[in-house]
């Protein structure tokens, strides 16, 4: 939650619009907290979690189980949230064979990230992350007309 509320913060302190996605490489409370709060804003930014496991990993959280983290870190704050299945876009799409491997297009990602801007990430975690993020945008889900946070 307070992840998302400095992201909104530094946004309004710049005078510039929210961001309309923000992708995090998560696999439940990481992406509930940002989710919860952006609810709670009644922001209409969407959350996309990007997930580096999949359901063959014991710690693996379904979509309903984000939901429920989302609306008890509401209760934490002491608000009533009812947070929708369909509101918890967690994408498994780029786990590759498995959690802790590298996957080949999180390789590529983090090879263009690291080429084009100097940045490092790491293969298998952020860079999986990353990888459903280009993705996305090559799939047209993100436009240009997006803002967007990694």
């Amino acid at each position: 939650v307070n992840a998302y509320l400095e992201i909104s913060s530094q946004f309004e302190a710049l005078d510039e619009v929210q961001p309309t996605h923000i992708y995090a490489t998560s696999q439940g409370s990481t992406q509930a907290g940002l989710q919860a709060a952006a609810m709670l804003l009644g922001h209409t930014t969407q959350i996309r979690g990007i997930n580096p496991m999949d359901s063959r990993n014991e710690a693996y959280e379904f979509p309903s189980a984000i939901a429920g983290q989302c609306e008890a870190a509401a209760r934490i704050l002491g608000f009533d949230l009812s947070v929708p299945l369909e509101e918890i876009s967690n994408s498994t799409d780029w786990v590759g064979a498995g959690y802790g491997l590298p996957s080949a297009d999180a390789q590529e990602a983090s090879a263009l990230l690291a080429r084009t801007e100097g940045i490092l990430v790491d293969p298998v975690y952020s860079g999986k992350g990353l990888s459903g993020l280009l993705g996305d945008i090559r799939s047209g889900l993100l436009t240009v007309k997006d803002r967007v946070v990694f």
